[in-house]
């Protein structure tokens, strides 16, 4: 993101609020943070008022060294999971941090969600096999009664000798 970089290393606030609102905007992540390389904030996805504050988290040094990384911890809108990456200028020098997360809260009523809609699932395809298996041993019954007297009479005859 050209834009993004360019923005970053003329500390401007104002045009990366810009830019970043509207890849926030068809974002389902909880946060979007953008900052300097002396760890403050440049844009903040929810609190813009905290543009100008330090980044919370104690995360972002193996990021000021060019590294990605995933990490769970506490920040200023709680525990979340989240990745960080670099920013660099076209020499390949760090000038900033990009982080992407989800509170954990989040995460945990999604989890919830997948498991009430897979036991729902369980539930009704047990429903549905025992219909199943009742229809069936039904119909087995009623061929068998079917049958004429003599036929299962000569039958269990010959399996008795």
């Amino acid at each position: 993101m050209p834009n993004l970089r360019q923005q970053v290393s003329r500390h401007d606030p104002q045009a990366i609020q810009a830019f970043m609102q509207q890849i926030a905007a068809h974002s389902d992540a909880s946060f979007i943070v953008i900052g300097d390389r002396q760890g403050v904030h440049l844009f903040h996805s929810v609190h813009p008022e905290w543009v100008g504050t330090r980044l919370v988290g104690g995360d972002n040094q193996a990021v000021l060294e060019g590294k990605s990384i995933t990490t769970i911890r506490k920040g200023g809108l709680g525990v979340s999971l989240r990745s960080k990456t670099p920013i660099v200028d076209d020499a390949g020098r760090v000038i900033g941090i990009v982080s992407v997360g989800y509170l954990t809260s989040y995460l945990d009523s999604i989890t919830l969600t997948k498991v009430i809609n897979i036991f729902i699932a369980a539930v009704l395809l047990l429903i549905a096999l025992f219909i199943f298996s009742w229809y069936f041993t039904r119909s087995i019954k009623k061929q068998i009664f079917r049958s004429s007297r003599g036929k299962l009479a000569c039958w269990f005859a010959s399996k008795r000798r």
